[in-house]
């Protein structure tokens, strides 16, 4: 597998970490691994690792290493390469910037993560 450190993203690409799923809703409901699998989730929310030097023209705006993003999901349509998925439940992957939707705020919920 390859390291993901060792990657540097070009042109329109952003390296970036999911963020983590969450386990439980605010209302107490568990969330198991058939609800919030990937296939059916269509928005996800990550933070920018690393940016490539074309973003901010596909984008409109300037995105920067700690940024946090939504995007759409892990869809059979979207440009997306996997690297690793760490022990926290999160994944490391390339991301191309077309598919980045908007920048959000830390704490904004977005599907089933927090």
């Amino acid at each position: 597998m390859l390291d993901w450190e060792t990657v540097k993203p070009r042109g329109p690409w952003v390296l970036a970490k999911s963020d983590p799923r969450a386990k439980q809703t605010k209302g107490g409901i568990i969330l198991t691994d058939q609800i919030t699998g990937i296939e059916k989730v269509s928005i996800e929310s990550a933070h920018a690792l690393r940016v490539g030097d074309g973003v901010e023209k596909v984008v409109g705006t300037k995105i920067s290493e700690g940024d946090r993003f939504c995007f759409r999901g892990f869809l059979k349509d979207a440009t997306i390469k996997e690297f690793q998925r760490l022990e926290d439940g999160s994944t490391v992957f390339l991301i191309n910037a077309k598919d980045i939707i908007a920048l959000i705020d830390e704490g904004t919920d977005v599907g089933v993560f927090s």
